[in-house]
């Protein structure tokens, strides 16, 4: 396990290696009015995905070229940074405090999730990623994508993993940890660099929730408020740090809801939008229950673009997809096992068609069962279910952790209050003072669309919890109840934000280091990285109402309310 001194370095590097190149085009594109500068991150993000993912099969095809793969994309990160640096309108569009401030956080919060997770040992050094904490006694899914990407990288991708199949999961964060092989397969970094790398992917969540708050034209103020909490919340942190690649499609599926709905510029829109959506799919398969409804709605007569950009889109999409459905029907079939376990309750592998198992599962429930089935999903969303779990120990905090983690309506922390917000008999007019309603109305519509499609497609019983479904749903859900929170009075947000970062302290850090072997330098550095994360967002608050940046509201004037009439 190397020192603590070396995380700040190499999270820098993996960052610039990731990221320059497509900051670089993202800049460039909002120079030239093709994105707005709040999603510039997200679209870094993307190109960083997508040189991945032609890494990966650079590497299938001949070990040699996925060597030139690397080389190639390692010096385009390498001449992009300089080139942002050297350009004076470049250097100007990158302090934007749309490009700059979602870039920063998360670069803190990533730092601050690596820390905490390099922390805390089972042993005394940890020799693998799940030595660590947070990371061992769960599952070993968060590996699966290195073990994918070590057979990828030795010339023999259809090795078995216990008892999965390479083709079983999706490839991008494979290809995104080969993209850097010289880090990742290394012995000597293997470890840390894996855990930083997919952690910094799967923390795009980040600036996906600052772009799509943007696009609400929510202010910096409340922006700051939403990012606070939901950082706090299990969702979004252990899910960042075990790092199975489930934020990672959710953020690049809110990147496609921002260019296709909320900011249309022109072919550039439904292309970014087809390949963002096209690497979700390639990255979890899980982010479908999202996307249906997603098309769905692009088809009403209010979303509908022209059948030139509905086929741009889907032929971007394509492009990211066919490679992989053809790699699983063509070279490691079936490849299909997600999805006979999630939509006909096959846990075990089955050689049978996916068609047929559904015929045969239905038959056998008749109507009665499988409307039975369907009613135990959505009591499971609300935490309805007589087994008790446990997640990172076996104190109470377990129990705890694992019930948040588990299930919708336990997971939104302190930002449930903005549901209660909509009891308030004002809050229709303090909605359409925080956000654009009808904006919002379309979020919560994905949302609900996407949880019902859920219910239902889902075989069930009690198959409902929210590692089996879309964590884009999530992030749109935690979008809604963020807007209805910036618009409770500022002494209980505040109070809640603090009570929400007490909590994770204590129940997500704290409870699961105790009884642990701790490692003081890097306990160090994520205090450090914690008062850098939380300093950014103090000062994004304290900008006040200001919203003078690309993609900010327009504020309706509220008239002021005539002094009552003497009795």
């Amino acid at each position: 396990m190397r020192s603590s001194v070396y995380l700040l370095p190499l999270l820098l590097v993996q960052a610039l290696w990731l990221l320059a190149p497509g900051l670089l085009a993202g800049l460039l594109l909002a120079r030239r009015d093709r994105v707005p500068a709040y999603l510039v991150v997200p679209v870094a993000g993307l190109v960083g995905c997508l040189c991945g993912y032609v890494t990966l099969w650079a590497f299938f095809a001949a070990h040699r070229l996925g060597d030139a793969a690397v080389a190639v994309f390692a010096a385009a990160a390498l001449l992009s940074a300089p080139w942002i640096v050297l350009r004076r309108d470049l250097r100007a569009a990158l302090r934007r405090l749309d490009v700059a401030a979602p870039l920063v956080l998360l670069l803190a919060l990533t730092l601050t999730y690596a820390a905490v997770t390099f922390s805390c040992t089972i042993a005394p050094v940890a020799g693998q990623v799940n030595g660590f904490c947070h990371l061992s006694g769960f599952t070993g899914d968060n590996i699966l994508p290195q073990l994918f990407a070590d057979n990828v990288h030795h010339g023999d991708p259809r090795t078995v993993t216990w008892d999965w199949q390479g083709s079983d999961r999706p490839p991008l964060q494979s290809g995104v940890q080969l993209l850097q092989a010289p880090l990742t397969e290394s012995p000597a970094w293997r470890v840390m660099s894996y855990e930083v790398l997919t952690v910094l992917l799967q923390v795009l969540w980040l600036p996906a929730m600052w772009g799509l708050l943007r696009a609400l034209r929510v202010t910096t103020r409340a922006v700051a408020l939403v990012i606070a909490v939901c950082a706090g919340t299990g969702l979004c942190f252990f899910n960042s740090v075990f790092t199975w690649p489930k934020l990672l499609p959710a953020a690049l599926v809110l990147l496609a809801c921002g260019v296709w709905f909320f900011d249309r510029r022109g072919w550039w829109s439904w292309t970014i939008g087809g390949l963002a959506a096209g690497a979700a799919m390639v990255a979890h398969g899980g982010v479908v229950f999202t996307l249906l409804p997603v098309g769905a709605a692009l088809l009403l007569p209010r979303h509908r673009p022209s059948w030139a950009s509905l086929g741009a889109a889907a032929a971007a999409a394509l492009l990211m997809v066919a490679p992989w459905v053809a790699y699983q029907r063509l070279y490691d079939p079936p490849g299909d096992r997600l999805l006979k376990m999630h939509l006909a309750g096959i846990a075990e592998p089955d050689g049978r068609p996916l068609g047929e198992l559904l015929r045969v599962r239905y038959g056998a429930d008749g109507v009665t069962g499988a409307l039975a089935n369907k009613a135990a999903n959505a009591a499971t969303l609300f935490g309805v279910q007589d087994v008790q779990y446990q997640l990172l120990g076996h104190r109470r905090t377990s129990v705890v952790r694992d019930e948040e983690f588990r299930y919708l309506a336990l997971s939104f922390g302190a930002l449930t209050l903005g549901w209660l917000a909509l009891l308030r008999r004002d809050a229709r007019r303090r909605l359409r003072a925080a956000a654009d309603p009808g904006r919002l109305r379309l979020v919560l519509g994905l949302a609900g669309a996407s949880l019902a499609g859920w219910v239902l497609l889902m075989y069930g019983p009690s198959t409902t919890h929210l590692h089996q479904g879309s964590y884009a749903t999530m992030l749109l859900l935690f979008a809604g109840a963020g807007v209805l929170f910036s618009t409770l009075p500022r002494w209980l947000t505040g109070f809640a934000v603090a009570a929400q970062a007490a909590y994770w302290a204590l129940v997500w850090v704290a409870a699961v280091w105790k009884g642990h072997h701790l490692h003081w330098g890097y306990v160090t550095v994520s205090l450090v990285a914690v008062a850098a994360f939380a300093g950014t967002l103090l000062w994004l608050y304290r900008r006040g109402e200001d919203a003078a940046v690309e993609g900010a509201p327009e504020r309706p004037v509220t008239a002021p309310r005539p002094a009552p009439a003497p009795a």
